[in-house]
């Protein structure tokens, strides 16, 4: 594969986040599967109830993203929120190159770096990820947000998650707690790019397909990597 597969909606998060600045990261402690946050300890939660809690995974192996880690925020930091806020983050991995010419195993390497978000646990940010529903809120920690909790602390864990995967090269994720930001863009954001691994998965399964009846025909001739695929299968 040759033609990359998420530089467009790269391209619309971009305009999306313009006014986002930049963080610069710090270290902070992962607390593994300890990291439970109770309601009793919470100070707020991102994306709590009917609050936007949008999660973004996007992947290129071109200058779409760059080599190294960067994060940025559109909104108040983590110390600056007093209640329950809106909440989105979206991460955007550099991919070996290797890895993307490599049709059989692109789906697998994609999947894992998108599922490498579970293993990343900011002690006192603990998020609750729901896959079925498109969410990711998270509850926050008084304790955590008094010894110095921020964005730049969490950005450096999931940094570092994503970096355990050996096809990520680098790592930018932009963290989005702007009350009136487009949340409602960024989620069909989200859905269509879920959608582009689902139709990788379907094409590389080699299936016998009928374009016309199939429900991904759409993402498939928007996206002019997954057409060369299609075309080549």
């Amino acid at each position: 594969m040759t033609a990359p597969l998420f530089d467009g909606l790269i391209g619309e998060l971009s305009a999306l986040t313009s006014s986002a600045r930049p963080l610069e990261l710090r270290d902070w402690e992962d607390a593994g599967r300890r990291n439970l946050v109770l309601q009793s300890e919470m100070a707020y939660e991102l994306g709590a109830g009917r609050l936007p809690a949008v999660s973004v995974f996007l992947a290129s192996p071109g200058d779409a993203v760059p080599e190294g880690d960067r994060a940025f925020l559109l909104g108040p930091d983590l110390p600056g929120i007093s209640g329950n806020a809106p909440y989105a983050r979206a991460a955007l991995i550099r991919v070996s190159p290797e890895v993307w010419e490599n049709e059989s195993s692109l789906y697998s390497a994609l999947t894992a770096l998108k599922n490498a978000r579970y293993s990343a646990n900011p002690r006192g940010y603990m998020p609750r990820v729901d896959s079925s529903a498109g969410r990711e809120p998270v509850r926050v920690s008084r304790g955590a947000l008094s010894r110095g909790l921020g964005f730049s602390g969490v950005a450096r864990c999931y940094a570092a998650a994503y970096h355990r995967r050996p096809e990520a090269l680098g790592v930018t994720q932009i963290f989005i707690t702007d009350p009136g930001f487009d949340y409602a863009a960024l989620g069909a954001l989200s859905r269509r790019s879920g959608e582009i691994i689902a139709a990788l998965d379907h094409i590389l399964k080699d299936f016998k397909m009928d374009c016309s009846t199939c429900s991904l025909q759409t993402v498939c001739n928007e996206v002019e990597g997954l057409r060369e695929l299609h075309f080549k299968k």
